[in-house]
C-alpha cells in the first residue's frame, strides 16, 4: 500500500497535467490508515481541537475509530 504522500503527490500531478483529468476509485484513500494518520497530526495540533463540541466528543480517538474495508 503507497503512504498518504505518495499517493496525494500523484493525484496533484495528475490534476495538475490534466485539468480534464477524470478521478476514479478515490474512495479507496479511505482504507488506508497512513491517510488517518496524517489527518489526524494536521488538525491534532491546532487551538481548539480537544475541546469538545456540541456533541460533547473530541477528536481523541479519531485514529482508533477510522473506517474499516467492506467485505
Amino acid at each position: 500500500m503507497q503512504t498518504a504522500q505518495t499517493r496525494l503527490s500523484i493525484l496533484k500531478q495528475k490534476s495538475e497535467h490534466d485539468q480534464n483529468y477524470e478521478f476514479s476509485r478515490l474512495y479507496r484513500n479511505f482504507f488506508n490508515p497512513d491517510f488517518h494518520t496524517r489527518a489526524y497530526q494536521k488538525i491534532s495540533s491546532k487551538e481548539g481541537n480537544h475541546t469538545p463540541g456540541i456533541d460533547n466528543k473530541t477528536i481523541d480517538g479519531f485514529i482508533a475509530k477510522r473506517p474499516s474495508k467492506p467485505s
